[in-house]
């Protein structure tokens, strides 16, 4: 069991059904052997190592070798690991063969996409010069599992279905990875008769199709041009706007796109006012359903003086319907009002969620508590947190800013926050990284600077160290993620999250997978994974205790109190395993 240590910070592992702690490993620390390699050591992960974490719970991240050890030497020191059931592996590393392209040698890779059951995307240039590699084909992307990487696309193959095109570069370009292998690429072709025109190609885990070029695809006489930005979905389909004025919001799979709202249509809930700005980024998840956020303008007829142009649509199943409203009461907040209805996060169970403004002055609203996050839990939009609230886990201070979260399909929230230097709170201890947890129903923090972390597994041996930074795959994603989107991400489905903290005084860092709260797995009394005698024993041994729901041991059906009901649950699921 490892420990984090200070403040009101999180200790402890899980127990029977849910726990209101969150449980930590770490999963790689500077200064051990790197296993795979036969020697060679980790020095650190770069800010290239913020892990990323696939639906299903594999993490995967950039780690530097020391040079000098074990034949590491700078043209080798650079390597892709995934860990994954609890085996830490090597995957992709500079120096290495590329597969799937014979003479050639690996350059540094850089980043890394997961998606589910242990799929990667990697992007990564080659060595020029060597096995024929020169400036026009010396990246690619490769997809696959550990062990089984194969090339997806390379730099200077022929673009499908715009002939005579050739793909320019492929790392650094905007790339979205999801399901088992499902790919999407916006690319600039270096050649042809389109260069310097933007596409955008997809496949759900196949070859690459063409989906949109500048000039080349339409849709119901509608030009669609290749987008800046796009969002995937697991199965391969793809949802984004169109460079030219940013004015259609297209999704669909290639050859089969539809539009579902353009600038001058009337804005479904506002009629009769017209969209009059859509935005670049639009999100979608793993059934198709997509969101974003918009504003209406003033129709051919004068539209309604009580209706501000803001707003949150969606096609969830069916028609695109006005999910929020910049004239609705933000919930939560009596007497305030939104000032802002940025571009929202879908989830698997098409929850929307997102951070929004409120008009200063309005309501009691002042500068430091004029940001909050809001998320239909379900069905009602709820407030989750806000600016100037107590910071969970931090003693007295408060938080000032939240950066964009990721949000899984059960409904947990992990977010990145800046807190108010007020009190105790100095520049050494006003960052962390923080959860909401849909079992509990509540924030928990996960990491802060200027706590300590216990970095050894062994609950016999203690390592403390002092955090100096806390960092989180969606601290430079500025969108976060749904998990379905294809964009990287460090909460999974099952609420396991990734990230790396850096320590102070020894420049050692670590990456680190920490377990949210579970939810309640039936007749499973002492948390063993099975149901068996030994949870009849635990429910006699704890029989009439008084929990939080689904937090104490002997609770075998997770309502708070240990009883004949518990006994009943451990019977009705004899023998059952549980995720």
């Amino acid at each position: 069991m490892l420990k984090m240590c200070g403040v009101g910070a999180a200790v402890g592992a899980l127990v029977a059904g849910a726990s209101g702690q969150i449980d930590y490993s770490t999963v790689a620390l500077s200064g051990d052997t790197a296993p795979g390699l036969g020697g060679p050591v980790f020095d650190s992960f770069s800010s290239f190592g913020i892990p990323v974490i696939g639906a299903t719970g594999e993490i995967a991240f950039r780690a530097d070798l020391q040079v000098g050890v074990s034949g590491v030497a700078g043209d080798n020191d650079r390597i892709i690991y995934s860990a994954q059931g609890g085996l830490l592996q090597p995957v992709m590393r500079e120096g290495d063969p590329a597969p799937d392209i014979p003479g050639a040698i690996l350059a540094a890779p850089n980043e890394v996409f997961a998606g589910s059951n242990g799929w990667l995307g990697i992007p990564c240039f080659l060595v020029s010069g060597v096995g024929g590699v020169d400036s026009t084909n010396r990246s690619g992307i490769w997809r696959g599992t550990p062990g089984s990487m194969q090339l997806a696309v390379r730099q200077g193959t022929e673009t499908p279905g715009a002939p005579g095109n050739f793909f320019n570069s492929l790392p650094g370009v905007e790339m979205r990875f999801g399901g088992e292998g499902a790919l999407a690429i916006v690319n600039v072709p270096q050649s042809g008769p389109s260069a310097f025109e933007l596409g955008l190609w997809s496949s759900d885990g196949g070859s690459l199709q063409l989906v949109a070029m500048d000039g080349l695809t339409s849709t119901g006489g509608n030009p669609i041009n290749g987008p800046q930005t796009c969002t995937l979905e697991p199965n391969g389909r793809v949802a984004f706007n169109p460079t030219f004025l940013n004015n259609t919001i297209v999704a669909g799979t290639p050859g089969s796109l539809s539009v579902l709202a353009q600038v001058n249509d009337v804005a479904p809930g506002r009629a009769p006012c017209e969209f009059s700005v859509l935005p670049e980024l639009v999100t979608i998840n793993g059934v198709g359903d997509v969101a974003f956020n918009g504003s209406s303008g003033i129709g051919p007829q004068p539209c309604p003086m009580d209706l501000l142009p803001g707003g949150i649509w969606a096609r969830l199943g069916g028609s695109v319907a006005l999910l929020v409203d910049q004239d609705d009461s933000p919930p939560g907040v009596p007497g305030a009002e939104f000032s802002a209805l940025p571009q929202p996060l879908l989830n698997g169970a098409s929850r929307i969620l997102f951070i929004g403004g409120l008009s200063i002055g309005v309501g009691g609203v002042t500068f430091e508590d004029a940001g909050a996050m809001w998320s239909d839990t379900p069905g009602t939009l709820e407030l989750i947190v806000r600016q100037a609230s107590p910071a969970p886990g931090a003693g007295v201070a408060r938080f000032r800013r939240f950066e964009e979260p990721a949000f899984n399909k059960r409904g947990d929230i992990v977010f990145l926050a800046d807190l108010i230097r007020e009190n105790d709170v100095t520049s050494n201890n006003d960052r962390g990284l923080w959860a909401y947890s849909s079992v509990l129903n509540q924030v928990l923090l996960i990491a802060r600077t200027g706590d300590e972390y216990d970095v050894d597994d062994d609950p016999q041996v203690e390592d403390l160290r002092t955090i100096q930074s806390v960092e989180f795959i969606n601290s430079n994603v500025t969108e976060g993620s749904g998990l379905e989107d294809g964009r990287r991400a460090g909460l999974s489905e099952n609420g396991r999250v990734a990230l790396r903290l850096r320590f102070l005084g020894d420049g050692t860092d670590a990456i680190v997978e920490a377990v949210l709260p579970q939810p309640p797995c039936f007749g499973d009394a002492n948390g063993s994974g099975t149901v068996d005698f030994a949870d009849i024993t635990n429910v006699l041994a704890n029989w009439l205790n008084d929990y939080t729901p689904g937090t104490g041991p002997g609770d075998a059906n997770g309502d708070g109190i240990v009883n004949f009901a518990d006994v009943t649950a451990v019977l009705a699921n004899w023998l059952a395993m549980c995720p």
